[in-house]
């Protein structure tokens, strides 16, 4: 990038003080941001697996090999004087006061550290965004590289005039070097600073949680299920084509499918059973078509028939599938902790105050990672306003709890039909069927907000959507469909809302006795 296209208008001149021979660091900004969507490095990029992003909505940091040292720095939780990056709080208008940020108010520096041990390197490009401080700032960048190399960057002035979490003066600065940055100082004038949306390039492409792939090779796979014989088939999936066959087991006909994803971390996805006569869990851990484990899941016993198991996912970022439950009595959500076929630990689902949350009025739509954080979240749908709603998820903590931001009530005759990463950003997004018509409707989610929704397609409502999946391996989820009169399986090959192709894969006697175990 050139020097002299960082000057941006509004935000004031630029000061360049770093070095200029070739390799040295190329200082960005500043530029206006409300959102990632915003980030001039990595608005296009899959969070998770490209770069990583620390917003401090969680009141920790979290994100991988990042890590703040001065002792005057805290997390500042929502307040009226917060001064979040607009769009954390679900909705875009001009006010930071209900997000988290990062701040000085002592000595108005912030020193970040980058571990390459952790990352398997150190980014090449880091950035920030800056929310407040005194009016009239004058920020200094400086960044130490991984081979020693010093240089800084002054930007200068931002500040408006008033500290009650306005957002308009938010601006992103970054810096990009190619032997790697170990660490970036930021010093604001005046004694204090504010930031947020820490962000930085994964110097080794990131591991996303598996879902759906059996074989570890790049596509999803999809993983059916003969309720009346018990018969287990995997397809291995390239594109619209299959391969596969029969799994080494089949299951006793009280066996009823829950949900897969990867229980052990081998980068293969597992698959979870709940026998309905014992009201025992099984897990089989898998290979290819392949049964290596078939196990009861070890230190829990029989769970009553008043706990739904809503679905599998990582909630907590260890890179291993959780189970999450609804109590259809109490109303109240829990989540198991997995370790292969143990279970870990176990326990309800609380706010960041630890009091425990309950689905009173809401009717369950999919599990997804809606944030980019590397761990599943909770999409529902109020059952008298039909909004929709998430929980953003830390594990069994909900840190966010928020109505869908740019969207308003849907009518009742729409229904959620799957939940996935349909434009390959690393944040889940809706899909939506209209049981009336033929209409099939889309929503783009970042995070727990809208940025673009419309149609789909229409398909007739023969046509069931039983599930998405990334069958061709481009990071963007493709949506699955069955005839429940013909026995047709068919895919729509997906870029965001643009359905590029599709066709039959295969046509099933007896569908309706075959169950789709991807969700």
């Amino acid at each position: 990038m050139s020097l002299l296209k960082l000057t941006s208008a509004g935000a004031g001149a630029l000061l360049i003080s770093s070095f200029a021979c070739a390799g040295g660091p190329i200082f960005t900004g500043p530029t206006p941001y409300t959102s990632v969507a915003n980030s001039p490095f990595f608005a296009t990029q899959q969070v998770g697996v490209q770069y990583y992003l620390e917003d401090f909505e969680k009141g920790v940091i979290a994100a991988p090999g990042l890590s703040v040292s001065d002792p005057n720095v805290a997390i500042n939780p929502p307040s009226a004087t917060t001064d979040s990056v607009d769009l954390d709080d679900c909705l875009l208008n001009g006010s930071g006061v209900n997000g988290r940020s990062l701040a000085n108010l002592v000595t108005g520096v912030v020193n970040v550290q980058f571990n390459n041990v952790t990352l398997g390197g150190y980014p090449t490009k880091a950035g920030f965004v800056w929310t407040d401080g005194a009016e009239g700032t004058v920020v200094t960048v400086t960044v130490i590289g991984a081979l020693g190399t010093v240089g800084f960057f002054t930007f200068f002035p931002v500040g408006d005039a008033v500290a009650n979490g306005t957002t308009a003066e938010d601006r992103f600065m970054g810096v990009e070097l190619d032997e790697g940055i170990a660490q970036l100082q930021i010093a604001g004038s005046g004694g204090t600073i504010e930031i947020d949306h820490i962000q930085y390039s994964a110097p080794t492409l990131g591991a996303l949680w598996t879902r759906d792939k059996l074989n570890a090779g790049a596509n999803s796979d999809l993983l059916w299920h003969k309720t009346t014989n018990g018969n287990v088939a995997a397809w291995f999936m390239s594109g619209l084509v299959k391969g596969g066959g029969p799994l080494s087991m089949m299951t006793p006909l009280t066996y009823a499918a829950q949900g897969m994803g990867d229980f052990d971390g081998d980068g293969d996805a597992d698959v979870l059973w709940r026998d309905t006569t014992s009201n025992l869990f099984y897990v089989w851990l898998l290979n290819g078509q392949s049964v290596v484990t078939a196990s009861a899941v070890l230190g829990a016993g029989p769970v009553t028939s008043n706990f739904t198991c809503l679905g599998v996912g990582d909630t907590n970022g260890d890179k291993k599938a959780d189970v999450v439950f609804r109590n259809t009595t109490t109303n109240g959500v829990s989540i198991w902790y997995m370790d292969g076929v143990t279970r870990t630990s176990g326990g309800s689902v609380v706010d960041s105050l630890s009091v425990a949350m309950s689905s009173a009025g809401l009717t369950y739509a999919g599990l997804g990672d809606f944030n980019g954080d590397g761990r599943y979240d909770i999409m529902w749908r109020n059952a008298a306003s039909n909004l929709a709603t998430g929980w953003l998820l830390n594990g069994r903590t909900v840190f966010a709890n928020c109505v869908v931001g740019n969207s308003g009530g849907v009518p009742p005759e729409w229904v959620v039909g799957t939940i996935g990463d349909l434009d390959g950003d690393g944040r889940a997004d809706v899909i939506w069927r209209n049981t009336v018509t033929t209409a099939v409707n889309g929503w783009l989610l970042n995070g727990l907000y809208r940025k673009t929704g419309g149609s789909i397609g229409n398909i007739p409502l023969a046509w069931t959507l039983r599930a998405s999946a990334d069958l061709n391996g481009d990071t963007k989820n493709d949506l699955i469909w069955t005839n429940s009169t013909t026995g047709q399986v068919n895919g729509w090959i997906m870029d965001g809302l643009t359905k590029l192709s599709g066709g039959n894969m295969a046509t099933i006697t007896g569908i309706a006795d075959w169950n789709l175990v991807n969700r």
